[in-house]
């Protein structure tokens, strides 16, 4: 009687599990993601939507053909609402923490919404015919130009221009802010690039999921792209591994001092990182605490006997990916007696920049 009971309820169970797969609207394709991976995906709203926006819990998107602007749910791609968007030509999206803006091609505008309603707040004329994407730096905004392949960098207060750098594909149509890079997409190159800021300069780019990539948003280390072609809307891995280590310290000394080292390294992400490090003698240190991207840590070690050791460091990031190794050779070619080495020691140790030659002579 329990065997059968228990075998019913594993057959209920399985059958329920596979209900939920087969309904499961985003699809997991690489848990361990490298850059330019699809995470998962869920539907859009349908053809024509094409700008893009997250709001720190919510997607928002809108569509040129329905004229509406949507919130959507992240899970699974439900429309949680849907307003008219304020042009028949809606082609871009941004949120700046409080309010939606939106960049119309039918009237060349960019307007600033009321998220509750979507109504109009204020508007200004784009920089250029045919505005596409836009993205939010936490002071300024961008919009990327469909019709002279520019993106601007634009006063919010009244629309003028900033700063501006060509696409490096004609085109652009989608746009996005990490935090450090602005990100564009184009249908044409079928690529999604990442800007350096201050010059539009690529750093790094690779293939978009779909054919036609549009509007883009950020989420952490992860980049949402909608399709315009396929109706989908991507979750993209864009997390990078920090920098290769750097190793600033001496290359030859005393193996009976303690000498110092620094080590540097920076993420590409901006996120904190840890570092590990190994003496070349069999000792190490584990990972450490976290420290800011770029900033140093110093680390002090003596070794035990003469010889030549190879130090390496490596970093890691706060989602775990690690940087390659960074390695120094250093010599401690000094075994010999002292004589009052204590009076030495204390001498060069208060007095880092006395004696130079003296020092070098002794192996300090």
């Amino acid at each position: 009687m329990r065997k059968d009971i228990l075998r019913k309820g594993l057959v209920f169970m399985t059958i329920c599990f596979l209900m939920y797969a087969a309904v499961l609207p985003h699809i997991i394709t690489n848990v361990e993601a490298d850059l330019g991976d699809v995470v998962y995906e869920i539907p859009s709203p349908g053809y024509g939507t094409s700008g893009l926006t997250w709001d720190g819990n919510y997607l928002w998107s809108d569509n040129s053909v329905l004229d509406k602007i949507f919130k959507i749910d992240p899970m699974d791609g439900a429309i949680i609402n849907s307003y008219d968007s304020p042009g028949d030509g809606a082609r871009g999206l941004t949120w700046d923490g409080t309010y939606l803006w939106n960049s119309d091609t039918d009237v060349d505008k960019i307007f600033k919404l009321n998220p509750s309603d979507c109504s109009i707040v204020d508007s200004f004329d784009s920089p250029g015919d045919d505005p596409r994407d836009l993205c939010w730096d936490g002071t300024y905004l961008w919009n990327a130009n469909a019709h002279n392949s520019k993106i601007y960098k634009l006063n919010p207060s009244d629309g003028s221009i900033i700063f501006s750098f060509d696409s490096p594909t004609s085109s652009p149509l989608g746009l996005a802010w990490d935090g450090i890079k602005i990100w564009s997409s184009s249908s044409v190159s079928q690529k999604i690039y990442a800007h350096n800021p201050s010059d539009g300069n690529v750093i790094v780019s690779f293939d978009s999921p779909g054919n036609a990539p549009c509007g883009l948003a950020c989420e952490e280390n992860y980049l949402w792209n909608i399709d315009m072609l396929d109706d989908k809307i991507y979750k993209i891995d864009i997390n990078e591994p920090p920098n290769t280590p750097t190793i600033e310290g001496p290359t030859s000394g005393n193996w009976l001092l303690s000498h110092q080292w620094n080590f540097t390294a920076s993420d590409p992400n901006g996120d904190d990182i840890f570092y590990y490090v190994e003496w070349g003698d069999g000792e190490y240190i584990g990972w450490s605490l976290a420290y800011n991207s770029g900033e140093t840590m110093p680390r002090s070690h003596k070794y035990n006997a003469k010889g030549t050791y190879t130090i390496q460091v490596k970093a890691k990031d706060i989602y775990g990916l690690e940087s390659e190794w960074g390695y120094l050779t250093v010599t401690m070619p000094c075994s010999y007696n002292i004589p009052m080495q204590w009076f030495w020691d204390r001498l060069f140790q208060k007095f880092p920049n006395v004696f130079p030659i003296l020092r070098h002579l002794m192996g300090y």
